[in-house]
């Protein structure tokens, strides 16, 4: 977790051969064969579903938004064609994308459930 100092990560992954992960934003393309993934902050949705608490009447929100109510999301969970244009390494390995998708779906649907320490 760098924010600011990714570029020096992505830099070093090909410089060291190593892989990393992004997060924010699909960054792939800062180094190419070396980004499996990107988990995406989802921030737009976050707001609506915020400002629409507001406007019904709350007068503060406070919430977590994970993948059930699209706060949260990876490259992996786009289309096929998304999947395929990000430049991930992901892309490279349908088996994994599929066992994700399979995850996301139970985490959405409340079958599997992760304890979110910040409610806790």
């Amino acid at each position: 977790a760098t924010a600011g100092g990714d570029p020096g990560v992505y830099e070093a992954a090909i410089e060291e051969d190593f892989m990393a992960f992004t997060v924010d934003t699909n960054r792939c393309a800062a180094a190419p064969g070396h980004i499996i993934d990107s988990a995406l902050k989802r921030v737009d949705n976050a707001i609506v579903l915020a400002v629409g608490e507001i406007l019904g009447g709350a007068k503060q929100s406070f919430a977590a938004y994970g993948l059930a109510e699209g706060g949260m999301s990876l490259i992996a969970l786009g289309t096929d064609a998304e999947v395929a244009a990000s430049g991930c390494e992901i892309a490279n390995h349908p088996e994994i994308i599929s066992a994700v998708r399979a995850a996301a779906e139970k985490i959405i649907s409340g079958e599997l459930t992760i304890p979110d320490p910040m409610f806790q």
